[in-house]
């Protein structure tokens, strides 16, 4: 799939966007992500919760909040064909990058992903990125 610059939609013209998952952890998730609960999130991915079970129900009371929240947020997985065009939609793009990767020095493809959706991208500090994309 070739990413460009797309016709927004106003179905993906969010204040803020994400795509992905839980797998950044609680620490990044909360830190970065959970923040935008209070604005047009568009989060997409996907963020559901095994349904509570009596023998897990104090598990479950114990979940971060955002788990809860995002689990209600979430519009589920998106068609891959729409990505370039929420990222041409939305105002601001959010990357959070996994530690493994701002520690080996990588730029994500997420990252080129978006700018070249021509949309404007807040992601972790990459050196590898700051270096290369400092111009």
């Amino acid at each position: 799939m070739l990413f460009h610059p797309c016709q927004p939609k106003p179905i993906y013209s969010h204040e803020v966007a994400y795509v992905g998952n839980d797998i950044k952890g609680e620490a990044a998730t909360t830190k970065y992500l959970y923040p935008e609960v209070d604005f047009d999130f568009g989060l997409y991915g996907n963020w559901s919760l095994p349904k509570p079970r009596l023998r897990f129900w104090k598990r479950w009371q114990k979940l971060p909040p955002y788990k809860k929240a995002f689990e209600t947020l979430s519009k589920g997985k998106m068609p891959q064909a729409d990505v370039p065009v929420l990222y041409s939609s939305a105002k601001i793009n959010l990357n959070c990058t996994l530690q493994d990767c701002i520690e080996w020095d990588v730029i994500t493809l997420r990252t080129y992903e978006v700018l070249a959706c021509k949309g404007f991208l807040i992601t972790d500090v990459v050196p590898i990125a700051k270096k290369t994309m400092q111009d």
